[in-house]
């Protein structure tokens, strides 16, 4: 049996834990993670946040492209029609610092971290991954500036050949 937009909205609705009309109308329905707890609604086999349907069920249209749906309580499970707003996402980042919400305002007595120090070079190779001494051999650089070891590389380059040469005999004779 299709879904219809009527039973689409009594789904979504079923989902949410309603209160007072200035409280938070809590998402009752799986959420994306643990970490950011949006609520997940599915629709025609696609997840969406469902603040987002929500604000598309209470104003009868779709979000406008460019547009973010925001929070004014700062509740990510929050679905009350009262409670989201339509902005820009200047204007969402903008909320969210004065607000206080941004991870580096959340504890300000922890200090900020101190600059990275800088790495001491790494000593020079003298031996490949395998073992081959680079001083016994002529290692040339790489693309990247890196040694390479010649013992490796035609072993590398010998396996590729052997492959190529058995797919053609495979080739023909099928």
């Amino acid at each position: 049996m299709p879904r219809t937009a009527e039973n689409l909205e009594t789904r979504f609705w079923r989902k949410v834990a309603r209160r007072g009309p200035d409280e938070c109308w809590l998402w009752t329905g799986s959420v994306f993670s643990e970490q950011r707890p949006y609520g997940c609604f599915g629709i025609k086999a696609r997840s969406f946040r469902a603040h987002r349907v929500a604000w598309s069920l209470a104003n009868g249209r779709d979000i406008p492209a460019g547009k973010v749906v925001c929070h004014a309580c700062d509740n990510p499970r929050c679905v009350n029609p009262a409670h989201i707003w339509l902005g820009t996402p200047l204007e969402n980042m903008r909320d969210m610092l004065r607000k206080g919400r941004a991870h580096h305002q959340k504890n300000p007595r922890k200090p900020k971290p101190k600059e990275p120090k800088p790495r001491k070079p790494r000593p020079k190779a003298t031996h490949c991954r395998r073992g081959h001494s680079y001083k016994e051999q002529k290692a040339y650089p790489s693309e990247a500036g890196k040694q390479r070891c010649v013992i490796c590389h035609t072993a590398r380059c010998v396996e590729a050949e052997r492959r190529r040469i058995a797919a053609a005999k495979q080739a023909t004779t099928n």
